[in-house]
């Protein structure tokens, strides 16, 4: 998990974790726990969208719970029907402003009448 979370972290592509492995593999023949441990480039997002984007959001929620925040919500599409949300919250934590961002898009399909 914490592989996982060294891709999400540092927005790394998951082609590397293949490679990565056999680096760590070669590089550590000895390791027991590095011989039990297959983590591929298909595994690093379900564990990332299953395991710790779950956990992030109670993280966030708990956070906002007892807190002051402000949310700003920007959405626009542009010409090729992407749309794109942007999320922002700003959150207090004892006197410290957090600043939490999101990104998102989605392409839609409009129907002309």
């Amino acid at each position: 998990m914490k592989i996982s979370n060294f891709f999400a972290e540092r927005s790394l592509p998951f082609l590397l974790a293949d490679d990565l492995m056999l680096v760590l593999k070669d590089a550590f023949p000895d390791s027991e726990i590095l011989k039990d441990t297959n983590l591929t480039r298909k595994k690093i997002p379900t564990i990332i969208t299953d395991i710790i984007h779950p956990q992030i959001k109670l993280n966030l929620y708990e956070k906002m719970k007892d807190s002051i925040f402000t949310l700003i919500l920007d959405e626009s599409t542009d010409n090729s029907n992407i749309l794109q949300l942007t999320i922002v919250i700003n959150i207090l934590i004892k006197r410290l402003i957090h600043q939490i961002l999101h990104f998102s898009h989605q392409r839609i399909t409009r129907i002309k009448c």
